[in-house]
């Protein structure tokens, strides 16, 4: 796991965003089923890239990877079917030496297990995995980590909002629709994997995370994909916001912060979803750009640059009548119900591994202590892991909190499914 800092370089755009060698599996688009290729290198490709940047040292060798782009249909939260898309990524050993050709075989013969990673804040479609994983020429992400490193089925879905629902708001931080793009992917990966001679861990093994926004979703999906009986052995969700009603109540106490676009894009979601006027909360001249501003043309800096840091008064993003009724408005009420732990939460089934930066500065270390609280109280097997304990560090702000954080959660992984 050392000199990987620079390997994985993707997930922090995510954060804030047959036997033996050759091509054991088919993967020509003409007869795929249910899919298509959309990335191919090698192990040597991956291995030789890696070694270029100085991101593994020269005794290192890595799987290759195929990525092949799945569409899907899912539901928006209301019953409105939506037509959606993701990403698998899985290992393979064209080009690779005798030695990792035999520790693939080994993985192989049992079948793979799934990392469903549920990705962070994005705001330009062009970063929605499918995406990116198709205009990259370099192997690069979360897939790499998982898949070529770690010998696992990496599953991204795009979420509602991007890739083939780039036509469709997406819904931020909202319960319902952001369970069922994951779970509804999880069995389109399934039957792709099926059809197209893959071969799965005989209960379809999967392992879920996801960080920041992907830590929500990750955590949101859980039940459904319980009550469902998929097989998750452990979810791992890292830095995120999954109790909502204490984040709503930070952001109407703030005066200002450096990146409106995350402050716009909850407040433009609650209020397409639940059918209020965003004029109602936003200020003009900025209520009135949103449609645009969030249209998945533009990145998070490019909407940054366009909408004021300073949430109040005069000049602010958000209307003080908004905030001052804030504590008895429909909002309010809404978090509670979106929270991807609240009142109606069960004890899950699954190990749950919350994996939390200290000094996160972005979602308080607080909502991993509070959220470990709610499911020992419920006799959840649960157990939050401080990064900055775990690595011997100074506190990591929450960009930086990242790759660690994704480090940790591969470790885990790997010693349960080698176990």
């Amino acid at each position: 796991m050392r000199n990987l800092s620079l390997y994985f370089s993707v997930i922090v755009l995510f954060v804030l965003v047959g036997c033996g060698g050759g091509k054991d599996f088919n993967s020509s688009n003409e007869s795929l089923v249910g899919g298509k290729e959309i990335a191919n290198y090698s192990a040597k490709e991956v291995t030789n890239y890696a070694k270029e940047k100085g991101y593994i040292s020269s005794t290192k060798e890595l799987y290759g990877f195929k990525a092949y782009k799945i569409p899907y249909t899912t539901t928006d939260g209301k019953g409105n079917i939506v037509h959606a898309s993701g990403v698998m990524v899985v290992p393979t050993i064209d080009d690779a030496s005798s030695e990792l050709k035999d520790k693939y075989n080994k993985l192989q013969s049992s079948g793979f297990a799934f990392v469903l990673d549920c990705h962070g804040t994005i705001f330009a479609n062009k970063e929605a995995p499918s995406e990116l994983i198709a205009q990259s020429k370099n192997p690069e992400g979360t897939g790499l980590l998982f898949s070529s490193l770690g010998g696992f089925i990496t599953l991204q879905p795009d979420y509602i909002g991007f890739g083939d629902s780039k036509e469709h708001y997406h819904p931020y931080l909202l319960e319902k629709p952001s369970a069922n793009s994951v779970k509804d992917f999880l069995q389109a990966s399934i039957e792709f994997a099926q059809n197209n001679g893959i071969k799965l861990k005989p209960k379809q093994d999967t392992y879920l995370t996801g960080y920041s926004e992907g830590g929500y979703v990750a955590l949101a999906a859980l039940e459904a994909l319980e009550d469902d009986f998929y097989n998750i052995k452990i979810a791992a969700p890292m830095d995120g916001p999954y109790i909502l009603e204490p984040f709503g109540d930070a952001i109407m106490g703030m005066d200002s912060i450096d990146a409106p676009s995350f402050v716009a894009n909850f407040l433009y979601s609650y209020a397409k979803y639940y059918g209020k006027s965003i004029k109602s909360i936003i200020q003009e001249p900025y209520a009135d750009n949103l449609n645009e501003l969030l249209s998945g043309k533009y990145t998070r800096e490019q909407i940054d640059a366009i909408l004021p840091s300073k949430l109040n008064g005069s000049n602010g993003l958000i209307k003080d009548s908004f905030i001052k009724s804030y504590s008895t408005s429909w909002l309010r009420v809404k978090l509670l119900k979106n929270s991807a732990i609240d009142l109606d939460f069960t004890a899950p089934r699954s190990k749950i591994r919350l994996i939390h930066c200290r000094g996160d500065n972005v979602i308080p270390y607080k909502i991993a202590t509070e959220s470990k609280k709610y499911f020992k109280a419920v006799g959840a097997n649960v157990e939050l892991i401080t990064v900055e304990d775990r690595i011997n560090s100074s506190p990591l702000k929450h960009i930086e909190c990242a790759l660690p954080a994704y480090k940790i959660a591969l470790d885990i992984f790997t010693k349960d499914r080698d176990k």
